[in-house]
């Protein structure tokens, strides 16, 4: 599916990218004006936005196709997007943020609840978690070597110095 998926996108003239993504917008009662009106600005915005967006599959527009968009029960409706960079990339988590971004500075009515979903924000969430882990385990990591190397050294400068070489190479090896 994801062969066909870039095929489709080079036969439409698409950027050829993996980073499928839905917006789903939905309330606990059918959608109403206002919703509508915020789902026309957040289109508008996301078009604009060609660095991060490379197409979007606007359904609820058009009459004729807004049953396909919209739930059964006309509570919820979804918007089709292609970020710009390949899943696991960090332009795809870029891609992602700045449609989370955009999201919140629209500012949806009240009730009305927002989500950015698929595989590319799926996969961005999980390096998100584990990035935030890892720091977690590289501080507490490193405050044990302090201490071991305190008990070894005795001496504050002399802990100071190999940390030194372990904070440089945590720097340049993170980014």
């Amino acid at each position: 599916s994801s062969v066909a998926e870039q095929r489709a996108a080079e036969l439409l003239g698409e950027p050829a990218t993996n980073n499928i993504n839905y917006i789903l917008l939905e309330r606990d009662q059918p959608l109403n004006e206002a919703d509508r009106h915020y789902y026309e600005r957040l289109v508008a915005a996301l078009r604009a936005d060609t660095g991060h967006v490379g197409s979007l599959t606007d359904l609820w527009s058009d009459p004729v196709t807004a049953v396909a968009a919209q739930s059964a029960d006309a509570r919820a409706v979804t918007v089709r997007l292609r970020l710009v960079g390949m899943i696991g990339t960090s332009q795809a988590s870029g891609s992602v943020s700045a449609v989370r971004d955009t999201v919140q500075k629209m500012r949806p009515p009240d009730g009305l609840r927002v989500y950015l979903t698929g595989p590319g924000a799926t996969v961005a969430d999980e390096f998100g978690a584990i990035d935030r882990q890892m720091l977690r385990i590289i501080f507490a990591t490193v405050g044990l070597i302090l201490v071991l190397l305190l008990v070894v050294y005795r001496s504050p400068v002399g802990a100071a110095i190999p940390l030194m070489s372990v904070g440089l190479a945590i720097a340049v090896a993170r980014p």
